[in-house]
Parts: structure tokens; sequence; C-alpha cells
């Protein structure tokens, strides 16, 4: 008896220790899977008409040149699967370090012509006023709309919603919140009308919330780059630890926020259990739930 107990127990450590090999194995594949994945949302949203429920509102964000298969063949047949009604390019579609438009218009040639809405974001930013402009053109022969503290108008069941770009701040690093804040971007929501805002960093979402727009869309936060389970992005693209807004959903001030963790990597760091993400967001209405 006592001889089956001990048998018993070793095979019980034999079991446990082969379970942790093999996690510590497969730990590492998982932590750094690249694979794209989807994400969608429901966003009940209040004032929301009752035309605009079930709209398909596609978040691309923070490409950096990327490539997802052969001329884009991953990306845009994930694009084509979410069903979009309306796509947006929610800045650092280009990386300044690469500066590279041909994966750029590798996707526009698989997406386009579809209603398609842009902005820039600081990677944008940081390139000559020469390629900015080449990006500006690209997007203009394939019918983007872009918009720097502009708005245009997206029609969808004989709804319209309003879709605001603003244009990313000229402030870069930590108290970039505290500058908008102090120094508000030059777009307003109009009256009765659903209003969307663009705007690249989802981490000035409290310095927005409260100018009284319905719907953000939002990256730039890669989803805090290294994500550790059960505490969410650990670091911020201008290194600051935990940082807010990384990803998901989020309600303020009459308002909400949905973020993509975003597609591509603008620093060394890869990364871990943060996969490339493109977002859906289906807008929904009180009215029809």
């Amino acid at each position: 008896m006592v001889k089956r107990r001990r048998k018993n127990r070793k095979l019980i450590f034999i079991c446990i220790g082969l379970i942790i090999l093999i996690g510590l194995c497969v730990l590492p594949f998982a932590a750094l899977n690249d694979d794209l994945t989807a994400t969608e949302y429901e966003v009940e949203l209040e004032g929301l008409p009752s035309g605009l429920d079930g709209c398909r509102v596609l978040l691309i964000a923070d490409l950096h040149c990327a490539r997802f298969g052969p001329a884009q063949e991953e990306l845009i047949a994930a694009v084509k699967s979410a069903e979009p009604d309306l796509t947006v390019l929610c800045g650092d579609i280009l990386d300044s370090r690469i500066n590279d438009t041909e994966p750029i218009e590798e996707l526009l040639q698989g997406i386009c012509p579809s209603p398609v809405f842009a902005i820039y974001g600081n990677h944008e930013n940081g390139v000559s006023y020469f390629d900015r402009a080449d990006l500006a053109d690209l997007y203009e022969s394939y019918g983007v709309v872009l918009l720097e503290d502009s708005s245009a108008t997206f029609t969808f069941n004989g709804e319209d919603i309003l879709v605001t770009g603003m244009a990313d701040p000229a402030f870069w690093g930590k108290g970039d919140t505290e500058f908008v804040a102090q120094n508000p971007p030059d777009v307003s929501p109009a009256e009765d009308a659903f209003n969307l805002l663009l705007c690249h960093r989802a981490n000035l979402y409290p310095a927005v919330s409260g100018m009284g727009f319905d719907l953000v869309l939002s990256g730039h936060l890669h989803g805090g780059q290294v994500r550790i389970p059960l505490l969410g992005g650990l670091i911020s693209p201008t290194m600051e630890l935990f940082p807010d807004y990384t990803c998901g959903v989020y309600r303020e001030n009459g308002s909400v926020l949905v973020v993509s963790r975003g597609l591509g990597n603008s620093v060394d760091v890869p990364r871990v259990f943060n996969r490339p993400e493109l977002v859906t967001v289906i807008l929904r209405s009180p009215d029809n739930t």
C-alpha cells in the first residue's frame, strides 16, 4: 500500500514536471505570436440614429509599413472578411524610419474603392513635407479622404455620420495630454449629427472626451507593446509605465473611445502577448436593443 502511494506520488510529480516543461517550451511561441487577429466590439451609443444601427466601422491603426503576406494578401483578406461599411486609417500607417509607401499602396489596391477616411499620426508628421505630400497624393489617387482638423460626411442607410479628423499635435513626449488640454485642437462636433472623431493618440482621450464627440477611434499605444496578463499594457511610446487606454472600449464624459492595439511596430522591442489587431466597431442604438 505504501509502495503504491509512493509510485502514484512519483507519477504525479513526473506529470507536473512534463506540464511545466511543455509550458516553458510553448510560452515563447505564444508570447511572440505575431499572427494577425480580428476583434469586434458592439458599442451601444446614446443618441445613435436607428438607421445607423449595425453600421460596421473598421479601425486600422499603426501599420508602420508592415506587411502581412505577399502584397498584403493576409491583411486584405482580413479586411474583406470584416465586411466594413466604413474604414478608417487612424495614423502611423507610414513609418518615419522606413518611409516606404509600397505596403500602403498594396493595402489600398486591395480594399479600394470603398469608403476610407484617414488621418496622420506622429510618424507621418515625422517625415519631410515632400514625403508627406507623396502620401497625400497616394491617398487621393485611391479616393481616400484625408482629414486634418477637418470633417467629411459618410452616409449609411440614409443617415449621416460626420467624420472629423484631428491633426496630431506638434508636441511630443510626456505631457502631451496636458498640452492638448491647454491648447485645444481646432475641431468641433456638429449639432444634430452623430459625430465620429479620429484621433491618433488614444492617451489624449481625457483632453478630447468632453468636446462632444459621440465616438472616438484611436491607436498609437500599440497595446502597451508588452501585454502582461491581468495587468494590461506595460509601456507607452513615450516610456510611461502601465499607460491607460491601450486597447478596448472606454467611456468618459458622455463619449466612447475604441482603441486598436495596432498592426506594426515602431521600436526594436517585440510585441509580447500582443498580436497585431484589426478592430471592427459595430454601432448599436439603444432603441434597437
